[in-house]
């Protein structure tokens, strides 16, 4: 196997040139010359004439240039990506930070959109026949333009890393990206494998980041225009991100590769979740939140943010899927440095990497569901009894607009079976004995503050939110907690300052969708 530095030997070096070939590079010895005569003689002007001497016996390819690594390239090649320009795997931070601000070396640094399509290569596990779903054929019309795209690159990102960021729950990741700012998101979201070699490095999921591509025939293919695209490979694991430079879309597409493996692999699923613990204790929050709406949350002192986006739950425990944290925020002086930047229409997000915080933790203690439904319908809080949780989440009622009124547990991938999935998710809960909150953050007149969801989530972790009464006047699957011992929140639904009788045709309706989804009707 070849070293990254490689001394091509013709015949005995000379003492001259044994003393050159020292300074600038080991000489290990080369089983296989014609291997590297061949290397040579494709990446055409990649010799360095100034390091052979007239009167060296010798010759020297220097490859242990940074930027310049044959054996990178070789690799790359193995994919069908011919690098002409400059190479670079697993590059430091501060390297990656200086190349994404450099209009030169990476492209696509406008506004982000997470307006784009979701299609598959071929037909995944789910049911949803919306999804979209391209022809084989087209499916390599699509992979050779993109291969070609980057082959053109002046630059290309090697990141070799694992999706989950514990040993004990973690899927190997090659991803190869032409953006330097596509590789400094990766490199805060997805921790490193040090593997030495490039070529020494197994893994089972691949990922293409091509901010800039967009295939000759985007229309053909049934792509809208202007519009970016994830294009999932199951069977294979392989995802591509094209036409967009947004972040969400490179964690949907790592979600949607890998969530079928961890379920085969593991046992685990991956959820659209966040994972909390009060400083000090190892008693985790699970908390799910179709719109992340947590993260926008400032939680004070009292927590920390063990997980953000994504959640691995197996048989050991809770597991962090990603390694980086992203907030949204609508000024630019509050990012730090080295932290990955994305422009918005309006502010921008930011993305840190998590130190210092453990990356798994035993079973969940609690499980909350945040919604925001402003009917006022669900109280401020209540507890889901365990002979209902099942249904509630396959539902997954959210109450946030009248397109996400519904989001089922599992639905933001579209590559697990959903019944499969709920049916482990509910063995899982079970075997934890962890009790499952709903927290309507909407449900006064005004929405519950920063402040009073981290009130709320600081008495659910101490056990101090348990139901006034189990049996609700109101909801037949659904018990509102009114009042928390300590806790000065209003939480009563009389003086909520919203009436059905005010809205009754109203209040009909939505009870009649939310009897339909997750059977809360309320007694008559």
């Amino acid at each position: 196997m070849l070293s990254r530095t490689t001394a091509l030997i013709t015949r005995p070096l000379s003492s001259h040139c044994v003393s050159l070939c020292s300074q600038v590079a080991p000489v290990v010895e080369v089983r296989s010359i014609s291997y590297l005569a061949q290397l040579r003689r494709q990446k055409t002007g990649r010799l360095t004439p100034h390091l052979f001497s007239s009167e060296a016996d010798g010759w020297l390819i220097g490859s242990g240039q940074l930027g310049s690594d044959h054996t990178l390239n070789s690799v790359f090649d193995n994919y069908k990506i011919d690098v002409d320009g400059l190479a670079y795997r697993n590059l430091h931070p501060r390297a990656l930070v200086t190349l994404a601000n450099d209009r030169t070396m990476a492209p696509t640094r406008g506004v982000s959109s997470d307006n784009y399509q979701l299609v598959f290569g071929e037909k995944g596990p789910s049911s949803d026949s919306s999804a979209r779903v391209v022809s084989i054929n087209d499916y390599k019309e699509i992979v050779r333009e993109l291969k070609e795209h980057l082959s053109e690159s002046k630059v290309m990102f090697m990141h070799d890393g694992a999706v989950g960021s514990n040993p004990k729950a973690e899927l190997r990741l090659r991803a190869m990206t032409n953006s330097a700012s596509s590789a400094l998101y990766l490199n805060h979201v997805v921790p490193k494998v040090n593997i030495k070699l490039v070529e020494d490095f197994q893994h089972s999921l691949t990922l293409y980041v091509a901010p800039d591509f967009v295939p000759s025939n985007a229309s053909s293919f049934g792509f809208a225009e202007g519009k970016g695209f994830v294009l999932v490979d199951v069977a294979r694991g392989i995802a591509i991100v094209a036409g967009t430079n947004s972040t969400v879309a490179i964690r949907d597409a790592l979600s949607s590769i890998s969530s079928p493996r961890f379920l085969r692999e593991f046992s685990a699923v991956s959820l659209h979740a966040d994972v909390v613990t009060l400083k000090g204790q190892d008693n985790p929050i699970l908390v799910i939140n179709p719109d992340h709406l947590l993260l926008n949350k400032v939680l004070g002192k009292d927590f920390d943010v063990v997980g953000a986006h994504n959640t691995i739950w197996g048989e050991k425990g809770i597991y962090r899927f990603f390694d980086g944290i992203t907030k949204q925020h609508s000024s630019s002086s509050v990012s730090s440095r080295g932290d990955h930047t994305e422009k918005l229409e309006s502010g921008a997000r930011y993305t840190a990497r998590r130190h210092g915080i453990s990356t798994g933790h035993g079973h969940p203690s609690s499980v909350v569901v945040l919604v925001s439904d402003h009917s006022k319908v669900l109280p401020p809080l209540s507890l889901i009894p365990a002979e209902h949780v099942k249904e509630y989440l396959a539902a997954g009622y959210s109450g946030i607009s009248k397109d996400k009124q519904f989001k089922p547990l599992f639905s933001n991938t579209n590559t697990v079976d959903s019944e499969e999935a709920t049916e482990r998710f509910n063995a899982l809960l079970q075997a934890s004995k962890a009790n499952v909150y709903v927290v309507n953050t909407a449900a006064k007149d005004k929405d519950l503050t920063d402040q009073e969801v981290s009130d709320v989530l600081r008495a659910i972790s101490e056990g101090k939110a348990k139901p006034t009464d189990a049996k609700s006047s109101v909801f037949s699957k659904l018990a509102p907690i009114t009042s928390i011992l300590g806790l000065n929140i209003n939480l009563d639904s009389a003086t909520r300052g919203w009436d059905p009788k005010d809205h009754k045709q109203e209040a009909i309706k939505l009870e009649e969708l939310i009897s339909q989804k997750i059977s809360t009707k309320p007694k008559q």
